[in-house]
């Protein structure tokens, strides 16, 4: 974590492979997300977002390039069709209408 907020390691990194620094804006994020939210609302969206990670791991990458697609447009123009259009035709995932799956670019043969 420290890396990705550009912390350096202090000196005696190697012998208590700790970054103090990292670990005190990680207790201070948590303790503003249940100040925020509730301690048990915290942890319902810890939780949900776990959940989240777990389907994503189980997306194939077409199947992900079509929800950051359809995230791409939900930004852009709100929720609605756009974004669901671009979901219901991800690669590998049943059409909304006659329940086939659509053919997977990322396999070979496609």
């Amino acid at each position: 974590m420290a890396k990705k907020l550009g912390i350096p390691k202090p000196p005696d990194f190697d012998a208590k492979r700790d970054v103090p620094e990292a670990r005190d804006l990680a207790d201070r994020g948590r303790a503003l997300l249940e100040e925020a939210l509730g301690e048990e609302g915290w942890r319902e969206r810890a939780e949900a977002m776990r959940a989240d990670v777990r389907w994503w791991q189980t997306l194939g990458e077409a199947q992900r390039r079509a929800e950051r697609r359809a995230d791409d447009l939900e930004n852009f123009f709100g929720p609605g069709p756009f974004s669901e259009a671009a979901r219901r035709g991800a690669p590998g995932e049943p059409a909304a209408q006659d329940g086939r799956e659509h053919p997977d670019p990322d396999e070979e043969g496609w």
